[in-house]
């Protein structure tokens, strides 16, 4: 998907190493969302977190760089202790929503996650994205 800023990538646990190489050869900032897939019954995110989030880090980013979104899979796989994004020692993953900067090695620059999921609203979701954006510059 192109937006008007940059690239937005869809990618899960199987291709993300995949499309993280492609999201690091983008021109600009490199941004990655880990969230939650969707709900088959509603088609949201299974993460109310998420739900609240997504569209404002959607929007943020694609305007700052380039966007890699990664779903975790369904909330039970995303749970376990055991999970990939979990154990990776390059990730270590604690929650969803989780939104990373990356250098165009692949190496973290900055990480935004608890502060995403104390946001009550979509409004203070976009200006907690708005101001890590700016401070990533």
């Amino acid at each position: 998907m192109a937006h008007a800023g940059g690239l937005h990538m869809l990618a899960n646990m199987q291709d993300y190493q995949e499309k993280r190489t492609a999201l690091l050869a983008q021109p600009g900032q490199h941004y990655i969302l880990f969230t939650a897939d969707p709900d088959p019954t509603t088609g949201l995110a299974w993460c109310p977190d998420c739900v609240r989030s997504e569209p404002s880090v959607r929007a943020v980013t694609t305007r700052a760089g380039s966007l890699l979104e990664c779903r975790v899979g369904p909330r039970t796989l995303w749970k376990s202790p055991d999970h990939p994004f979990r154990t990776d020692p390059s990730l270590h993953l604690t929650g969803i929503p989780t939104v990373l900067l990356v250098g165009s090695e692949g190496q973290e620059l900055a990480r935004l996650g608890p502060e995403l999921e104390a946001c009550k609203t979509p409004v203070e979701a976009e200006a907690v994205m708005v101001q890590f954006v700016l401070a990533s510059q």
